[in-house]
């Protein structure tokens, strides 16, 4: 995945993800548009379950409850954000079994 890629772990209050930033730097005003869920296989690959679009804007990214101009590669972090798909992704969240993850992919 070249660009920013954000491991959901699960929604906080509404806006706030909580979840593990990928291999490169996420700024604030980042727009994610679609989001995956995959299933993570015996041998470590991933294999898609199911992507939609979505419109999600990075309008906060919080590191140890303190406000941050980006999140770290490969950290963990919230990110406060807006999108009309809110409701999508804590579907996709509540729908996970056993070795499933949810990705916010721009």
């Amino acid at each position: 995945m070249d660009g920013p890629e954000f491991e959901l772990e699960e929604v906080l209050d509404g806006s706030l993800l909580s979840g593990r930033n990928g291999a490169v730097q996420l700024p604030v005003g980042t727009l994610f548009n679609r989001v995956a869920k995959e299933r993570v296989c015996e041998d470590g690959s991933h294999e898609l379950v199911e992507s939609i679009p979505v419109q999600i804007v990075v309008r906060e990214v919080e590191i140890w409850r303190k406000s941050v101009p980006f999140a770290f590669a490969r950290h963990s972090a919230g990110l406060r954000v807006d999108g009309p798909e809110m409701a999508t992704l804590n579907a996709l969240l509540q729908s996970r079994v056993r070795h499933e993850v949810v990705y916010l992919r721009s």
